[in-house]
């Protein structure tokens, strides 16, 4: 009886043991593949400098310039957020809190993420209880999420779908809620986006 209780928790503790190494596998090939993106934009723009027809135009330069801005801090965003996963495991994140309106930071992701929105014929709706709503807040961490939540929402949404951002304030309460007419999440999963390394992709493609 003790045996086979013994062999029924060691195979548990195994197929758990897998499971992590497999989604392990699966966040260093998505992470790799999130770096290589980048990193294959400035190689190509850097290039693209080099050659005779961008020697005297001014504007080629100049976009240049910012698709390799963009593209250097699309970088460093996902350096920080490799950071932050490992400093939520060991429990040493800090918030670096100041007064500000929330309301204008998250206006100002959307403006930052509109040429990805048109470029895939998506429309962006922004809608707010307040026009100024004061909070302490970590402005680079609460950029973080809604920029992530705006990727996926941009990634998975149909053609000339709507993206909707809506800040909702009740009393000392706040939702921001990103809606999208995506494919969505199973109401059984939906637990499982907080787990490290977990994509719910069954059904949903890059």
């Amino acid at each position: 009886m003790y045996k086979i209780k013994y062999e029924k928790e060691l195979l548990s503790v195994i197929n758990e043991s897998k499971e992590v190494n497999r989604l392990k596998s699966y966040f260093i090939s998505n992470i790799t593949h999130e770096l290589r993106t980048p990193i294959t934009v400035i190689t190509s723009v850097m290039q693209l400098t080099k050659s005779n027809k961008y020697k005297d135009n001014f504007i080629l330069k100049e976009d240049s310039a910012k698709l390799i801005d963009d593209n250097c801090n699309r970088l460093l965003r996902l350096v920080n957020n490799i950071i932050d996963i490992d400093k939520c495991k060991s429990g040493n994140i800090t918030l670096n809190l100041d007064k500000v309106n929330i309301v204008e930071l998250s206006e100002s992701v959307v403006t930052l993420i509109l040429p990805y929105i048109k470029a895939r014929n998506l429309e962006v709706i922004f809608d707010t209880t307040d026009e100024e709503i004061m909070m302490n807040i970590d402005c680079n961490k609460i950029e973080r999420v809604l920029l992530n939540l705006l990727s996926n929402a941009i990634k998975f949404s149909k053609n000339e779908g709507i993206i909707s951002v809506n800040l909702i304030k009740m009393n000392d309460i706040l939702r921001i809620v990103v809606e999208d007419n995506g494919i969505g999440i199973e109401n059984c999963n939906s637990q499982k986006i907080f787990d490290k390394f977990v994509r719910l992709d069954n059904t949903m493609t890059r």
